[in-house]
């Protein structure tokens, strides 16, 4: 009967093996890659800790992103410095990004007040969604 007891101790190091090998190929499928980002992305709104972006093919009235294969990037966002509505917006062309597997993305983009780098952090994405935390700003 002693034994019996302590049989499923023999069955923990297996069931911790495939757990872990569960969690490598989650976070091995957890990569990302420009193709997934292509195309224009609004900015919907903010969770208080990432910004939610909805996939648009047309020309929004607001800011977006817009991501090409080849690393170009445009960008719709304020004409100038204030924010107060109602908001002047311009398309800043000619900025490019650069994405890792692991999701960081850095945009260099013109704006009204001359270059911007951006670095954020992509939560997630989907379809038509894309989740990104922004990370810091100028040049690194």
């Amino acid at each position: 009967m002693h034994f019996r007891q302590n049989l499923h101790l023999l069955h923990k190091p297996a069931i911790m093996k495939a757990s872990l090998l569960a969690l490598f190929a989650f976070f091995t499928l957890l990569t990302f890659s420009p193709d997934q980002i292509e195309g224009r992305w609004e900015r919907i709104y903010h969770d208080g800790e990432s910004v939610v972006y909805a996939r648009t093919p047309e020309v929004a009235k607001g800011g977006w992103f817009e991501f090409s294969k080849d690393g170009e990037l445009a960008v719709r966002q304020n004409a100038g410095w204030c924010g107060t509505p109602p908001i002047s917006y311009r398309t800043y062309t000619g900025g490019t990004y650069d994405l890792t597997k692991k999701g960081k993305l850095t945009m260099i983009h013109e704006f009204w007040g001359g270059m911007d780098t951006t670095y954020h952090q992509i939560v997630s994405v989907t379809d038509d969604t894309l989740r990104m935390r922004f990370l810091a700003r100028g040049s690194r």
